[in-house]
């Protein structure tokens, strides 16, 4: 649970990629509270939720727990997890408790600032196909 401090956020330590795994092995990660006002080193993620809400099928395993979101989440989370070392993200599904309302709603009270202290934001708008594709090819030619 976050404790009463204002600037507390949670965030997931994304356990790295083994070796020999392939890109779609299960996520695994900790989640850690910690003080905006601490300045700590993270990236945060955007994303969209689309039509489908957390589910069962796509999960991130935290600690003993596993954590439900939504299968876009899941294949930016694949995407962006490095291979040799721990990837520590603030994504809102994950490290903002969903059912608990008083939580869900100061932490989105904070989202401005959380991304503005991101070192880094990575935004996923789904998995590429053959058109996304060719309309970066075009962008870049262009």
């Amino acid at each position: 649970p976050l404790d009463d401090d204002a600037s507390n956020i949670r965030l997931l330590d994304v356990d790295p990629l083994g070796w020999f795994e392939p890109v779609d092995a299960e996520l695994k990660g900790k989640l850690r509270v910690v003080s905006l006002r601490n300045s700590p080193r993270y990236a945060a993620l955007s994303y969209t939720w689309g039509n489908d809400g957390p589910s069962s099928a796509y999960t991130v395993q935290c600690s003993q727990r596993r954590i439900e979101t939504t299968k876009n989440c899941v294949d930016a989370l694949r995407r962006i997890r490095s291979r040799w070392k721990r990837t520590t993200i603030w994504v809102d599904s994950i490290c903002i408790n969903q059912q608990d309302v008083r939580e869900r709603n100061h932490q989105v009270s904070l989202m401005k600032e959380i991304y503005i202290r991101a070192k880094r934001v990575y935004i996923w708008l789904g998995n590429g196909s053959r058109d996304t594709d060719r309309a970066i090819d075009f962008i870049k030619d262009v």
